[in-house]
């Protein structure tokens, strides 16, 4: 009785440990969560689910999204293990977060992964979008959606203009919750238009709080521009996607498992029509294509020259618009008057919504006469859109002194062109004596055997590093590590260079972008939705001390407040943080 209890016993065990041995190959699928369609510009889970006897070792699939499905976050693992009626399963899952960008029906291609070293692939999934709900402006100027907690918003300054008139694009995000971590999914592509951007430092009075409906949110200016159509049309602005990370709150006080949880968030904008008319026909003669109002200013360097003297004359033409490809007013001087090529300058500045713009054309006079110079007048035509017709800026130079040459003779420019000094040829000289060489020929001197027979004795050398060099390449990993610290300097060297830049936003941005892609790259993981807590997570497992850590993660939330504050973010204050984020750079790798 007891021999056969004991015989029963081992029959069950081996039961149970053949079911794992014996079982069959897992079950791969791929699905979308939530069920049923997904919504534009919100996010959704892509499911990879892996069934089977036992815990398998997957190698995850290289999957980036495609243009109309984003990839924001993951991948994110886990493992279930169970044993029912002396049988053990495992299900594995590998979770991607991806947000779509338009409307429509798409499809996730096939995934091509690992397990247990044997390659297997997923089905396709269909897809459908449908549209999402986002923030509309009424007639009032404000979002007509004021139930939603976090909205993005896009506006235009006109939504008719005329050719090469400058039309002003607003974004600003409203948040009645804490928000962090923004990053761009999707922005307009302007290559239709010329784009100038504004420097959000001046919007640094617009952000504040607003009340909309019951509401009352953070006001955020994201991004300014100034739009010029080159050609008439209707032109479609896309919407700007914009992530974000919320904390979670189950308003319950004593739920305190949601402390430190957050969400991702995906705002949208509405998409944008700018209409845009031709000029009407009857420009002036002279017309350059510049749109606007204008002022022109004439002047000479001085009143006073000598015949051939160099005399400058400045044509400088400010006003609001756009003057970047306005040929120069057409001068006519007499025959008295030798004229050269324009210098060109040009710059821009901004009054609020309004791109300034001047031009200065400098042309060198040479008088060839001596007595009153009397220059015609400069005229710039150009057409004002706000009366709908053309106007001509006028100004007259003042009249120009010539003096005869001290010496009382004929004016040397109209002596000719060429001038001979001295004499014009010079003869051959014969040779006295033989022609030697100065030294022997390169292929005659010891250096160049040397150098005939370095690639043989170096070969060896040089395969024996093609060899390491090759196995060390197959290691990707660990050879995206080793080049973290030289891309990290390389990214942190281009930021340097946009110190001086006025787009602070855009420097901010590359810093922390700079940062991210150290730890991604040290780690191995994938620098899309890395979030604060996961990097901190990634340098606590290696054992970067907290004080490092604290650094590092401030450096981070410094950038992504001076992106969503621009009053904050000094001319000074940026030298000090890319500074101090060079400085956590090397101190993170001499703690690994």
């Amino acid at each position: 009785m007891r021999r056969s209890a004991i015989g029963w016993t081992l029959g069950v065990l081996g039961l149970a440990l053949a079911g794992p041995l014996g079982a069959e190959s897992p079950l791969v699928r791929a699905f979308v969560r939530p069920d049923g369609a997904v919504r534009e510009a919100e996010p959704f889970e892509l499911v990879l689910q892996i069934d089977g006897a036992a815990t398998p070792q997957v190698t995850l699939p290289a999957f980036r999204g495609t243009p109309e499905l984003r990839l924001v976050g993951g991948p994110n693992t886990s493992s279930r293990m169970s044993f029912v009626n002396g049988r053990s399963t495992a299900s594995y899952q590998v979770v991607y977060v991806l947000v779509a960008t338009r409307v429509g029906r798409f499809e996730i291609p096939e995934l091509a992964l690992e397990i247990d070293g044997k390659p297997h692939r997923t089905a396709a999934v269909a897809l459908r979008v449908d549209p999402g709900v986002a923030a509309r402006p009424g007639p009032s100027g404000s979002p007509t959606r004021a139930a939603d907690p976090v909205f993005l918003e896009a506006r235009l300054g006109a939504e008719e203009a005329f050719v090469g008139e400058p039309v002003s694009l607003t974004v600003t995000l409203y948040a009645s919750r804490s928000v962090s971590d923004p990053s761009w999914i999707a922005r307009p592509s302007f290559d239709r238009f010329w784009a100038e951007t504004i420097d959000l430092q001046a919007d640094a009075e617009a952000a504040g709080r607003r009340r909309i409906g019951d509401q009352v949110y953070a006001v955020y200016p994201v991004e300014r521009r100034v739009l010029v159509a080159p050609s008439p049309g209707e032109f479609e602005i896309e919407p700007y996607v914009l992530q974000l990370r919320a904390p979670v709150r189950s308003g319950d006080v004593f739920d305190l498992f949601s402390l430190g949880r957050s969400e991702t968030l995906v705002r949208k904008s509405e998409p944008l029509l700018l209409k845009v008319r031709q000029l009407p026909p009857g420009e002036p003669a002279g017309f350059g294509g510049a749109v606007g109002r204008y002022t022109l200013l004439v002047a000479l360097d001085r009143a006073e020259a000598a015949v051939d003297d160099a005399v400058a004359l400045r044509v400088t033409v400010e006003g609001s618009g756009v003057l970047h490809s306005v040929s120069p007013p057409a001068l006519e001087p007499s025959a008295d008057v030798k004229l050269f090529e324009p210098r060109v300058a040009a710059a821009t500045s901004q009054a609020g919504d309004t791109l300034r713009s001047r031009k200065t054309w400098e042309w060198i006079l040479v008088p060839l006469r001596p007595g009153e110079l009397r220059l015609p007048e400069v005229r710039f035509p150009y057409f004002d859109p706000d009366g709908e017709r053309y106007e001509v800026a006028r100004a007259t130079p003042a009249v120009l002194l010539v003096r005869r040459d001290a010496d009382g003779q004929a004016p040397r420019s109209a002596r000719g062109s060429f001038q001979v000094e001295g004499r014009d040829l010079a003869y051959i000289k014969g040779l006295d004596g033989r022609l030697a060489l100065a030294r022997r020929g390169v292929h005659e001197r010891a250096s160049y055997r040397v150098l005939l027979a370095l690639p043989v004795l170096l070969a060896p050398a040089f395969v024996v590093l093609g060899r390491r060099h090759a196995r060390r390449r197959q290691d990707l990993g660990q050879t995206r590590a080793r080049r973290a610290l030289g891309r990290a300097r390389a990214r942190l060297r281009g930021v340097r260079r946009r110190l001086d830049e006025r787009e602070a936003t855009a420097f901010h941005e590359e810093l922390g972008r700079a940062l991210v892609e150290y730890v991604a790259d040290r780690f191995d993981r994938s620098a899309a939705g890395m979030t604060y807590d996961e990097a901190d997570n990634l340098l606590a497992a290696r054992g970067v001390a907290d004080p490092l850590r604290r650094g590092y993660r401030g450096c981070l939330e410094a950038c992504d407040f001076a992106r969503f504050v621009p009053a904050a973010a000094r001319a000074e204050r940026r030298t000090e943080l890319l500074d101090e984020a060079a400085r956590i750079v090397e101190a993170l790798e001499r703690a690994w």
